[in-house]
């Protein structure tokens, strides 16, 4: 009984040091306690945009950024400003509210907005939400906003960031 248990406990053993090493990217990179590491690191243009405006926006603009799934790169420019957003990972807000109401009215306006060539119906929605900036970056690409519909915003927005493929867009006052 002793040498199989001591069998099962060096089995048990294997997966907290494995599991371990590999979290922690086989040691390759210094460890850190900042969050943003890992944006520096493999999304450079968010990083920088979350730096940005970190740095030259004041009080609690609303930013506009493509919406998705739990525990995803959803919701990244909310999560390290602390900007409020118009929607981040809905449902969460279904797991908070208790109901999708909300996120289900939002979701297909962002949509709209990142999607519409209607310069128009985008404003009114962005006013709606009293959006100050729009991110186009990674996320948004990856949700399926092509480059006509990110580009589009350069026709009546300022661009106040562009750097290594995340634009940010500032609402014209």
């Amino acid at each position: 009984w002793a040498a199989g248990l001591a069998l099962l406990v060096l089995a048990a053993s294997y997966y907290p040091l494995a599991a371990t090493y590999t979290k922690a990217n086989l040691f390759g990179v210094p460890p850190t306690l900042d969050g943003t590491a890992f944006l520096a690191r493999y999304q450079p243009g968010d990083y920088g945009a979350i730096q940005w405006l970190n740095a030259n926006v004041s009080g609690s603009p609303v930013v506009l950024e493509a919406t998705g799934g739990e525990y995803s790169d959803y919701a990244r420019v909310a999560t390290f400003t602390g900007l409020p957003g118009v929607l981040g990972w809905g449902g969460h807000e279904l797991q908070w509210r208790g109901n999708y109401t909300e996120p289900g009215k939002r979701e297909p306006d962002i949509d709209t907005i990142y999607k519409t060539a209607d310069k128009n119906a985008a404003l009114a929605l962005l006013k709606k939400y009293s959006v100050r900036y729009v991110v186009a970056g990674r996320m948004e690409r990856e949700k399926g906003y092509d480059a006509a519909s990110l580009g589009k915003f350069r026709g009546f927005m300022d661009v106040v960031y562009d750097q290594d493929g995340t634009v940010i867009y500032r609402v014209r006052e």
